[in-house]
């Protein structure tokens, strides 16, 4: 008899002789739990008469395990059944079930009955089944699934799942369980599930947060905390949530949806991930790295020191990112964006909203929408990003109060329209403002000033502004008309462009440069000379690449960048104001006739007579 193992496989009972592949199988012997008249009712034993086993003996045979992996299947009675060692299967069936699954990754199902299920040591998998049952989990990492019923949850050691379905459930945590996950699927009206925190763990040692749609309970200074998933589904209304949460040590305390609803809004002194709801929200920061989202409603985000990004998602939003160098996203519909002190990102998004960067270096993208740009002193470099081609739309940049027009210079630099204010640092840049001549639509379309509400400048204004020159070294871009471009005082840098341009030089005007790449057929460009001089004032020399064009004795001069190194770069004629003009084409041979002379030096402002014995009859016979 010590040669055959007793076991069962569904309702079969199987016999297996060890050491061989032998085995009997007896079908439907465990029907109705072995009494349906079906079963063999004595197995006996050649080698040992004496030796007879009952139908009784074998249902309490096939609950016995072995150090393998078992297969254990009770009754319709209250059975135990222990799994010790193997990876083990262990089925209560109907009745009051204890099932142990000892060590190594068992799976223990209590079916119908309140049923006592431990995992023990191992990653095991339990599932309660009907009736109010009790899951332990133990070490390892667990998965527990209660079924119907009320039934209690203590996942224990490790990284384990607990599911609740229909009943007033009950999940337990405290120090030392790892990181478990509730999924708690109770749509039940009037069912409370709670979470019950263990003996040692009181309500001022849980901080309540929130990840995406999960309510997260971490038990401070341990790595321990509980994830509640899809807490948060429909803003804690879907009927998912756990409706309490319960202290051992403090009985009288209970945490409501409700007030974890609120206790995730609270900031902390770390980094904090901050989520409003479908109402009107205040989400304050306060101090670290704070990630703040309003989503619907018309919210106030504050983020406070540190580095903090905010998203007011839909709704009329305001958005204060405070001190540091904060992102700001406003969404949909007419936000406020202000970025306080630091280098901020500001982005509008869609409807009419408000920009003021304050204080620091920082970018200002506004998208469709009628968008208004706020920009004063102590502002500093702040950069305009208007990305709005709906026609009709009025975007504006408003100058703070203190700010005149007269406070204001204007300069083009590249494709950028830029703003500065006299006397200061502070200056605004509006990047891609002169993009296809400042006609393709993301042009903001007026300037305002706050001190002065009828001064309104527009697109033409500015295309005409910064063609004027200063007395400071100027950069001034024509666009693909004619265009008439001088620099006046200072050593200035003039690009006219596509089309037929005039760069004029006057006495006084320093030097400037001409920088040219018109490739048009039969467009022609000119260098006009200023009353006053004339054509045998004019110098010609080569300079590396460029071509050098002095008035003598003066540091006044055109050098026309590149005209060495391709056709395209010329302009096409030098004029003077009494009529005269000169042709590129016949340029070369004033820089060869001077190339023998040194120029003249500073005050000389005619021609020696030794130089005008030689260069005269060349100058009359070019400039016609």
């Amino acid at each position: 008899m010590t040669d055959v193992a007793a076991t069962r496989d569904g309702d079969a009972l199987v016999l297996k002789i060890s050491g061989t592949p032998d085995q009997l199988r007896l079908e439907a012997y465990f029907g109705a739990d072995g009494t349906d008249g079906n079963q063999v009712e004595e197995i006996r034993f050649t080698d040992s008469p004496s030796t007879v086993w009952t139908t009784t003996e074998m249902r309490t045979k096939v609950l016995l395990s072995t150090t393998g992996d078992d297969v254990l299947t009770g009754y319709a009675a209250a059975d135990t059944l222990d799994g010790g060692d193997g990876n083990d299967n262990l089925s209560g069936r109907d009745g009051n079930d204890t099932l142990n699954g000892g060590n190594d990754n068992d799976t223990l199902s209590g079916e119908t009955g309140d049923d006592l299920l431990n995992g023990g040591a191992g990653n095991d998998t339990l599932f309660g089944g009907e009736g109010d049952d009790s899951l332990n989990g133990d070490a390892g990492n667990d998965g527990l699934t209660g079924g119907a019923g009320n039934d209690t949850f203590n996942g224990g050691n490790g990284a384990d799942y607990l599911s609740g379905e229909t009943g007033n459930d009950t999940y337990l945590f405290g120090r030392g369980d790892g990181v478990d996950s509730v999924y708690d699927y109770d749509l039940t009206e009037g069912n409370v599930d709670a979470i019950v925190f263990k003996a040692g763990v009181a309500a001022t040692d849980v901080a309540a947060t929130r990840d995406g749609e999960a309510l997260v309970l971490k038990i401070s200074g341990t790595p321990d905390q509980l994830r509640l998933e899809g807490y948060f589904g429909a803003d804690g209304t879907d009927g998912y949530q756990v409706e309490e949460i319960r202290f051992t040590d403090a009985t009288s305390t209970v945490w409501t949806v409700a007030d974890l609803k609120t206790k995730v809004l609270a900031s902390t002194l770390g980094d904090d991930i901050l989520t409003g709801y479908a109402t009107t929200d205040t989400l304050d920061g306060g101090e670290g790295n704070d990630t703040l989202y309003g989503r619907d409603g018309n919210d106030t985000l504050n983020g406070g020191n540190d580095n903090d990004t905010l998203s007011g998602d839909s709704g009329n939003d305001v958005l204060n990112g405070g001190a540091g160098n904060d992102t700001l996203y406003g969404g949909e519909d007419d936000d406020s964006l202000y970025g306080g002190a630091g280098n901020d990102g500001l982005y509008g998004g869609a409807g009419n909203d408000t920009f003021n960067g304050g204080a620091g270096a920082d970018s200002l993208l506004g998208e469709a929408g009628n968008d208004t740009y706020l920009f004063g002193r102590g502002d500093g470099v702040d950069s305009v990003y208007d990305y709005d081609l709906t026609e009709g739309n009025l975007d504006v940049i408003v100058f703070k109060a203190g700010v005149a027009a007269t406070d204001v210079a204007v300069a083009r630099d590249g494709d950028a329209l830029v703003l500065k204010i006299n006397g200061t640092l502070d200056q605004l840049r509006v990047e891609g403002y002169f993009g296809a001549d400042a006609t393709n639509g993301n042009q903001v379309e007026e300037i305002r000033f706050t001190d002065a509400t009828s001064t309104v400048w527009t697109v033409a204004d500015m295309k005409s502004q910064v063609l004027i020159s200063t007395e400071g070294d100027d950069t001034i871009q024509g666009y693909a008309g004619d265009d008439m471009l001088s620099g006046g005082m200072g050593n200035d840098i003039l690009s006219g462009g596509m089309g037929n341009d005039t760069y004029l030089l006057a006495r006084g005007n320093g030097s400037d440069t001409i920088s040219e790449s018109d490739v048009t057929a039969g467009n022609s460009d000119v260098a006009l000379f200023d009353a006053g001089i004339a054509a045998d004032q004019l110098w010609f020399t080569q300079s590396g690449n460029n071509l050098d064009v002095s008035i003598i004795g003066t540091g006044d001069k055109f050098s026309i960048q590149n005209w060495y190194a391709d056709s395209q770069y010329h302009v096409e004629q030098f004029k003077t104001s009494d009529g005269k003009t000169l042709l590129d084409s016949q340029v070369q041979n004033l820089v060869d006739a001077m190339a023998a002379f040194s120029p003249p030096a500073a005050g000389q402002t005619t021609l020696a007579a030794n130089y005008a014995t030689t260069l005269n009859p060349v100058i009359a016979a070019n400039w016609q």
